[in-house]
């Protein structure tokens, strides 16, 4: 009997280490998904003339390379029609400084940018 519940001990702590170590993992990964995928290149930051965009040496920024700068307006209509993304211009940035992995810093070019907005580079964006 003894024997019996120290089995059952170990196959609880065993799931236990099992669960932690699935939560850890979903959380180092949450990370990644949320800088490489999910917000990359949208401004993080910004001062006066500067801002901090989340693009990085992971993520395909370089210095001197000049991005456009969007205001993204999602509109949701009814159901059977498709949802309609509206992308104005709003002006141009160029990267000044890599500062890591995933953010870079720059410098206003042209135009009003605020945080949140899409910056992509200037020849991607088909209109």
């Amino acid at each position: 009997m003894y024997k019996r519940n120290l089995s059952k001990r170990r196959l609880c702590l065993l799931f236990i280490l099992a669960i932690t170590i699935f939560f850890g993992f979903g959380c180092a990964l949450s990370h990644k998904i949320y800088y490489g995928n999910m917000r990359k290149g949208y401004i993080d930051e910004m001062t006066d003339s500067a801002v901090i965009v989340l693009l990085g040496l992971k993520t395909g920024a370089e210095v001197g390379k000049e991005l456009d700068v969007y205001e993204i307006t999602i509109s949701s209509g009814l159901k059977a029609q498709p949802r309609l993304n509206k992308w104005d211009l709003k002006g141009r940035i160029r990267i000044a400084k890599i500062i890591d992995d995933y953010h870079s810093a720059a410098i206003i070019v042209s135009g009003q940018v605020k945080e949140n907005y899409k910056c992509v580079p200037c020849e991607s964006v088909n209109k």
